[in-house]
């Protein structure tokens, strides 16, 4: 039987499950069999004597790969740009995955398929494909079509933009396009004023020049390009693959 986190029985084997603060699963002082038992119910998280529960939705791998594998992405980040951003920046029929609060600039802009890549636990309400974590699955009022994971199948930085690249290139995806990402292009360290999201909410500004230095780390050896839209122009910064 799959469960969720509305049904995870009290106990296993007479002992009590309980839930840690990053949303997973464990028992104490587990014995094989508890361990058994467990693995049984819930999907155990590599590494660790701790659990996620199953939940059902419609993006499986299977899924993803047929939406991804030999395509392009575009991936929108939440810099100044982002206010600038209209449809004439996706020309082609790509999935696009908007970070965070992006989401909100990019829903109804083009028909292209739309996720939304969120990894905070605050709520982000979407009609488009939510990719977050397992840990963080409250953050979505509907994952029936969201694709889920656990943070800790994916190596390196818990950075947004850093797992999207990593599910796209799990997911044989071909090209990149990385529009809005102003500080890996010009350095500037804010939000776009669309996503009436505070830029030192989360740390000092600087943080974004380290954030960039990971971004373009990721993509080496990857085709991308880094776009950056004006009011009435394009500024590119580069396309590169190495």
């Amino acid at each position: 039987m799959k469960l969720d986190y509305t049904n995870v029985p009290a106990t296993i084997n007479k002992k009590r499950i309980r839930r840690a603060n990053d949303g997973s699963l464990f028992i104490a002082n587990p014995n094989a069999k508890d361990l058994k038992d467990m693995d049984k119910l819930f999907i155990r998280i590599k590494g660790y004597k701790k659990w996620m529960p199953h939940i059902e939705t419609e993006m499986t791998d299977e899924v993803m790969l047929n939406i991804f594998q030999g395509k392009g992405c575009y991936i929108v980040g939440k810099g100044p740009s982002l206010d600038n951003l209209n449809a004439s920046y996706f020309p082609e029929d790509w999935p696009i995955i908007a970070i965070n609060e992006a989401i909100y600039k990019v829903e109804g802009l083009v028909n292209n398929r739309l996720f939304c890549m969120h990894l905070d636990r605050f709520k982000i309400t979407t009609d488009a494909h939510p990719i977050t974590i397992y840990e963080h699955y409250t953050a979505f009022e509907d994952l029936s079509k969201a694709y889920l994971f656990s943070r800790y199948s994916i190596k390196g930085s818990f950075l947004s933009a850093l797992y999207a690249i990593q599910i796209c290139k799990k997911f044989k995806t071909s090209e990149f396009n990385m529009l809005c990402f102003d500080a890996a292009v010009n350095k500037k360290l804010t939000y776009a004023k669309c996503t009436n999201a505070k830029a030192e909410q989360g740390g000092k500004v600087t943080r974004f020049l380290k954030h960039a230095k990971q971004i373009r780390e990721s993509l080496r050896f990857v085709p991308h390009t880094f776009t950056i839209p004006l009011v009435d122009s394009i500024e590119i910064s580069e396309t590169s693959s190495d």
